[in-house]
C-alpha cells in the first residue's frame, strides 16, 4: 500500500506556509576545521535522509479544489545544506563581538544567517522556490560557526523541528536510530487526531479564538500590512535564580484551585503583565487585552511526545488594561493559574480546548472544496501572542563537530510583528531568554519597568 503523505490536518491550513528557524551559534578555535565540520553536517543529513526520507521532500498542494490536499512529496536525496563564508563581509559580526553582547536579536538577522525567511522566500534565488520540509545554514563567521536549522511550519512545529534536530545530532556522531525512532518518524499524519462526529463538529465561528490553530496564522496575514513606527525586536535573559524567584512568588498569591504552577506559567503571566503596563500611557484602561499561548497537543490525544508533524493549537486569556495594571491588578500567581488550568488536562477549561482542536481537525477534513482557513481578532496593538520554544533540548547538541555545546541558541529577527513572544530553549544552567517585538517607545517603557527589572536582564 501506497504510504499516506498528506500532512496532518492542522498542518493543511495555508497560513502555516512559512519557516520557523533556530540559530545554535559555536565558538571555533581553528577555522581549518570549517570543510571538516560541514562535510559532517553533510554526510548526517544524507544518513538521516534515508531513514526518515520526507525531511529531503517538498510540500506541494495537489488539489487546491479539494480538502486535504498538502503533503510531502520527494524532492532531493537529502535536505540542502547551504554554506555562506561570512568571514570578509560586515554583515554579521564576529563570534568575539557576539560574545561580548550576549548574542542580541540585532546582530542575527535571518536575511544573512538563515536559508529561507520566515515568511517563504529564499534567499537564493529571484522567483518561487520550492516549499522545502526542512533546510540548514553553516554560517562561517572569524572565530566561530551559526548553524541555522530551518523548517516549514505545516510540515512540524517547534516541538517536532527539535526531534529532528536532536536526531541528526545522533547520527552526526556515528550513533543509529532505533526501530521505533524510525517507525515514530515515519508515522502516516493525516488520521492522527480524533475526529468528532459531524454532529459535534459546527463550522467554527471567525468570532472565536479557540479556532485558531496558531498564532502563526495572524503572524503570517499581518507581516505585510502596515507596521506601527519603529517596532523592533529584543531580547531579555531570566536567569534560573530568577525563574526560581518569579515561579515562588507566583505560588504565593496562585488561586486554591491550581495546586501547581510552573515556570513556563509564571513567566508567560509576567511577560503579558509588563507588556500591558509598558502600554498603559497609550491606552483606555476598559480596552480589552486577549494572551494566545501555543499549546503542544500530544499529551492531550496520546500522540507520541516524539510525533514529528503540526500538533499544536492556541489557549486564549482575556483581561482588561485595568485589571492587569492598576491598584485592582490581578496578583501575579492568579493570571498564572488562571494559564495553568487552561492547559491542565484534567481540568475542565483544557476539556473545551480538546473538543475545539478536534472540532476544527474535522472541520478542516470536511471542508470539501472549500479552503479553510481561519483569522483571530487579534489586535496587534494590545494583545499578546507567545510561544513557548523552551523545552528543546538544543543546548546538549554538538552534531559530532568537536565544537562542545553550543554557546548560545537564538531565533534569528525578522520581519517585525507587534506583539509577538518567543521564550527560546533553556540554557543547560536553567536560563531563559525570551526574544519579543514591540513597538519602539512600549520597548522603552518595558526596560525601564522596575517590576520587571527584578526578573529580566536586557541583552538587545
Amino acid at each position: 500500500m501506497e504510504h499516506d503523505n498528506r500532512l496532518d490536518l492542522f498542518g493543511q491550513l495555508p497560513s502555516l506556509n512559512l519557516y520557523t528557524q533556530l540559530s545554535l551559534c559555536y565558538p571555533v578555535a581553528d577555522e581549518s576545521l570549517y570543510p571538516a565540520i560541514t562535510d559532517k553536517l553533510a554526510a548526517g543529513l544524507a544518513r538521516l535522509s534515508d531513514d526518515i526520507p520526507w525531511i529531503a521532500g517538498q510540500i506541494t498542494n495537489s488539489s487546491p479544489e479539494g480538502p486535504a490536499h498538502y503533503r510531502i512529496v520527494p524532492f532531493e536525496a537529502k535536505p540542502k545544506l547551504v554554506v555562506r563564508d561570512l568571514r570578509n563581509t560586515s554583515s554579521v559580526a564576529t563570534m568575539a563581538t557576539l560574545q561580548q553582547r550576549r548574542f542580541p536579536c540585532s546582530l542575527l538577522h535571518e536575511t544573512n544567517i538563515a536559508s529561507h525567511t520566515t515568511f517563504q522566500q529564499s534567499i537564493a534565488g529571484s522567483g518561487p522556490e520550492p516549499s522545502v520540509v526542512f533546510a540548514v545554514q553553516a554560517n562561517l563567521i572569524s572565530g566561530g560557526i551559526i548553524l541555522t536549522f530551518v523548517a516549514h511550519h505545516q510540515a512540524m512545529d517547534l516541538v517536532a523541528q527539535g526531534r529532528i534536530m536532536h536526531l541528526l545530532s545522533r547520527v552526526c556522531n556515528g550513533g543509529s536510530l532505533a526501530s521505533e525512532d524510525i517507525a515514530t518518524a515515519n508515522l502516516a499524519r493525516y488520521n492522527i487526531l480524533p475526529l468528532l462526529p459531524d454532529s459535534d463538529s459546527p463550522s467554527p465561528d471567525p468570532e472565536d479564538h479557540s479556532t485558531i490553530t496558531t498564532s502563526a496564522q495572524t503572524l503570517n496575514s499581518n507581516a505585510t500590512e502596515a507596521l506601527p513606527p519603529s517596532c523592533v525586536w529584543s531580547c531579555f535573559s531570566f536567569s534560573k535564580p530568577s525563574l526560581t524567584s518569579l515561579k515562588t512568588l507566583a505560588m504565593e498569591s496562585r488561586a486554591p484551585t491550581a495546586s501547581y504552577i510552573s515556570t513556563d506559567d509564571a513567566l508567560t503571566a509576567l511577560i503579558w503583565q509588563s507588556i500591558t503596563r509598558s502600554r498603559v500611557p497609550r491606552l483606555d484602561g476598559t480596552t480589552k487585552t486577549t494572551m494566545t499561548r501555543a499549546v503542544d497537543m500530544r499529551r492531550y490525544f496520546g500522540i507520541s511526545p516524539d510525533y514529528p508533524g503540526m500538533m499544536q493549537t492556541l489557549s486564549f486569556q482575556n483581561s482588561t488594561i485595568q485589571e492587569l495594571t492598576t491598584g485592582e491588578q490581578m496578583p501575579l500567581g492568579l493570571i498564572a493559574s488562571q494559564l495553568r488550568l487552561a492547559v491542565q488536562p484534567d481540568s475542565k477549561t483544557s476539556s473545551e480546548l480538546i473538543h475545539k482542536a478536534r472540532a476544527l481537525a474535522a472541520t478542516i477534513a470536511r471542508k470539501s472544496g472549500e479552503k479553510v482557513s481561519y483569522t483571530a481578532d487579534i489586535n496587534l496593538s494590545t494583545d499578546v501572542m507567545i510561544s513557548s520554544w523552551a523545552s528543546p533540548d538544543s543546548y546538549s547538541l554538538d552534531f559530532g563537530l568537536g565544537l562542545g555545546l553550543p554557546e548560545a541558541v537564538r531565533r534569528p529577527s525578522f520581519t517585525p510583528v507587534e506583539s509577538l513572544v518567543y521564550f527560546l530553549p533553556k540554557r543547560l544552567d536553567g536560563e531563559i531568554v525570551v526574544m519579543l517585538c514591540l513597538r519602539e517607545e512600549d520597548m522603552d517603557r518595558l526596560r525601564e519597568d522596575g517590576e520587571f527589572q527584578k526578573f529580566a536582564d536586557y541583552i538587545g
